[in-house]
């Protein structure tokens, strides 16, 4: 029975000391991400300006392309972010009004130069009958569909990328369908 109980002393104290560790690690994650994010910014800024000169098409791609890497590492860094909050248990989902049509014509706007480069299509399909608001969280749903979206283009070189949005039966759908592999 002792020997039972010292187990469960050290059992307890180990979970006790993963929770430490785990809490550490996010809490150091989510104030590096938020130290990295701010020069970065000011980064990303800075190419947006530059790209708004007078440049000749080697240069305007080169900035280009740092831009769409800046962009890229921004978003990991939210992303690390968001996955620390979770660990901590300071993620809270949000419940409010949102227009999905909106949301979906703006991830596709966002990447519709990325589809362009590799010559394919990237449209939006949406229902007519799609009502007009739903309640949610549109951080999270549009950082699951720029994922979405960003994947499907990366792995697809023939055809194209669409996003469908339907609304049935008080269910929202919304799929991104592609032609890659």
């Amino acid at each position: 029975n002792e020997a039972l109980q010292r187990g469960n002393r050290a059992l307890v104290k180990a979970k006790e000391d993963a929770v430490r560790r785990a809490r550490a690690r996010a809490n150091f994650l989510a104030s590096m991400s938020h130290e990295i994010r701010t020069p970065l910014n000011g980064v990303l800024g800075m190419l947006g300006l530059a790209l708004e000169g007078e440049l000749d098409s080697e240069q305007r791609s080169q900035l280009e392309i740092a831009l769409n890497a800046g962009e890229s590492l921004l978003g990991l860094l939210n992303d690390i972010l968001d996955i620390s909050k979770v660990e901590a248990g300071k993620l809270s989902l949000e419940n409010i009004p949102f227009s999905v049509r909106q949301l979906i014509e703006e991830c596709v706007t966002l990447h519709v130069q990325q589809a362009r480069r590799k010559n394919i299509y990237l449209v939006a399909d949406i229902e007519p009958g799609l009502p007009e608001s739903f309640l949610g969280d549109p951080t999270r749903t549009r950082q699951v569909l720029n994922n979405l979206i960003s994947n499907a283009i990366k792995f697809t070189d023939e055809g194209g990328v669409r996003v469908r949005a339907g609304y049935s039966a008080g269910s929202l759908r919304i799929d991104v369908v592609d032609t890659g592999i």
